[in-house]
């Protein structure tokens, strides 16, 4: 749930032109849908990006549907048109994150290494299609977690049903296949008597391995070190053993352990294809940057211009952001896929380099001092010549290959993973859950902004946790959705907040910008099964399915009670 809710607005300019400004991810698909439903030429359709309180994929696909719509009553009209939806208009009909329903069935020796997968993965799109295929792809691709599986089987479906569209959500179809995974993996390790972590160490992707769609990971084995500082940090055995052995009582804690991980960028030949392109140049005093990349609060302005500033060797305050103009920026690609430092920047950094080699030549031939700094020499540039303006891509220079007819081979340059450890306590009165402490150990191939990157995880965890147990959106019969207000659709607050402690490790991605990879949804993959791997040993069930509300909880521990009154059966 973002804070901000859907907002666009639209006027006709006196050449014809309509303009629209909103909360929005990616201005050139607002852009295409406005040019398309107005009949305009490109240049006659200016979207502008506004302060966007949070986006989290949910404004992804649905302004071009509000843009569209204000830029048509614009039109007939004759006034500027303004829409912004209340809270209630915003849950009603707004996108969500695709429900799931998947079926896992695992082959294991007894020593708990996986022979055999067979997986059945349900999505509901709801009444239209929108993003399905694409968050469905992920789904599948992401269905076995971190683990190297030789046998695998894996059907997945998005069917229509008669509730509003769903769309994108943070991790976009990866939370919901990982999730079935891990509690396999939990389920798995009960019924062996194997401790969870062992069975995710010893089943865990290895360099070499092949993925179920062919690649094979060039990484390090990232996936058993997550793991490892995650328990590490936690003291995860000693604890495990201490609340399995506690006394009776109202308060009981729990901990659980889950990893995942998250491929970067657009699926196969995505990225190939999607020409990212930024602009850079000199207005005279300091360099500017023109990208399609919105600032939604995850910190693309910064990082931008820490990008730019590295490679032009000045100042981030030399530096500007230049907020997205259809107009002025070329196409980026969209905010999404955590992509936006991973490939961005790397045009960004391209175009940069392009300026610093434009300026080398000019000094050369100016027989100006080597070592000028590179602001003082564009100034000079700048007077001669009243412009200095390049153009950046994104540019691969390696050998991946991706058959889409097959859906085989390359689906990702680069996986970030995580590994979540997380400790509960469970009020067995109420059957209220609290996240007392989460750990995360997390690759990230290269710590551009340690703090932002930080910050993108706790905040993400944090997300996590509220669909772990409280954001609970149900439907009536007829597909609507029953909460139409923050009383009904509760979200963590502060007062939800655990104790976080955070490790950061770095297998820098050769085709990531300075090795970077993609994290934004990294940290929604893997704290969903750890906080509901917690509530299970905290009071004694197995819960297959999220939100864990208390009344859920409260029919699973009645279950259980049922199960031992009964002898067990």
């Amino acid at each position: 749930l973002y804070l901000e809710t859907q907002g666009m607005a639209a006027h006709m300019r006196e050449d014809g032109a309509v303009e629209v400004i909103g909360s929005l991810q990616c201005p050139f698909y607002v852009h295409g849908a406005v040019q398309k439903i107005m009949g305009l030429s490109p240049e006659k359709v200016i979207i502008k990006h506004a302060a966007t309180g949070g986006g989290f994929g949910g404004k992804e696909d649905y302004p071009s549907i509000l843009g569209s719509y204000a830029a048509l009553l614009a039109y007939r009209s004759g006034h500027p048109v303004r829409i912004v939806f209340d809270r209630e208009e915003d849950l009603l009909v707004t996108p969500k994150r695709h429900p799931s329903k998947s079926h896992y069935r695992m082959g294991l020796k007894k020593d708990g290494k996986i022979t055999a997968l067979d997986a059945d993965i349900l999505l509901d799109s709801g009444a239209y299609t929108t993003l399905s295929r694409v968050v469905l792809q992920r789904s599948q691709l992401h269905a076995c977690g971190i683990y190297f599986v030789p046998n695998v089987r894996i059907r997945s479906r998005a069917v229509a049903t008669n509730t509003p569209p769903n769309g994108a959500f943070r991790g976009f179809g990866a939370p919901q296949s990982i999730f079935a995974m891990e509690r396999q993996m939990d389920l798995a390790a009960k019924e062996l008597g194997i401790d969870p972590l062992d069975i995710r160490l010893k089943n865990a992707l290895r360099t070499g391995d092949r993925f179920p769609y062919g690649q094979i990971l060039n990484e390090k084995n990232n996936a058993v070190k997550v793991l490892e500082k995650a328990a590490e940090m936690s003291d995860y055995r000693t604890k495990r053993e201490l609340y399995a052995a506690q006394p009776g009582g109202r308060f009981k804690k729990g901990i659980g352990i889950a990893a995942a991980l998250h491929g970067g960028g657009f699926t196969g030949a995505g990225e190939d294809e999607m020409g990212t392109t930024a602009r850079v140049c000199f207005n005279g005093s300091r360099f500017c940057l023109y990208v399609s990349s919105t600032e939604i609060g995850q910190g693309s302005s910064t990082i931008l211009r820490m990008v730019a500033a590295e490679e032009l060797g000045v100042g981030i305050e030399d530096v500007l952001y230049m907020t997205p103009d259809t107009s002025k920026s070329p196409n980026t690609g969209p905010t999404v896929a955590s992509r936006t430092t991973m490939y961005a920047s790397k045009a960004v950094w391209d175009a940069c380099a392009n300026i610093i080699k434009k300026l080398a030549e000019w000094r050369s031939l100016k027989g100006l001092p080597e070592d000028m700094p590179t602001s003082s020499l564009a100034e000079k540039y700048f007077k001669e010549y009243s412009k200095l303006d390049e153009l950046g891509y994104n540019i691969f220079d390696d050998d991946s290959r991706w058959d889409g007819e097959k859906f085989e081979g390359d689906a990702y340059r680069g996986y970030s993973w995580i590994a979540n450890v997380i400790e509960v306590e469970v009020d067995t009165d109420t059957y209220e859950v609290s996240a007392e402490k989460v750990y995360a150990a997390a690759e990230v191939g290269r710590a551009i902004n340690p703090m932002q990157l930080r910050g993108q995880l706790t905040g993400g965890l944090l997300q996590a946790i509220g669909w772990s147990h409280l954001e609970d959106m149900r439907v009536d019969e007829k597909g609507r959705y029953t909460a139409s207000h923050m009383n009904a659709y509760l979200v963590p607050t502060t007062l939800d907040t655990p104790e976080w402690e955070i490790e950061l490790l770095e297998d820098p991605c050769a085709q990531g910008c300075f090795g970077a990879k993609g994290i934004g949804e990294l940290p929604m993959n893997a704290a969903g099964p750890a906080f509901v791997s917690a509530v299970d040993s905290a009071a004694g069930i197995f819960c297959d399915s999220i939100p864990c509300t208390g009344e859920k909880l409260f029919r699973l521990v009645l279950k259980e009670e049922n199960k031992a009154a009964e002898g067990g059966n």
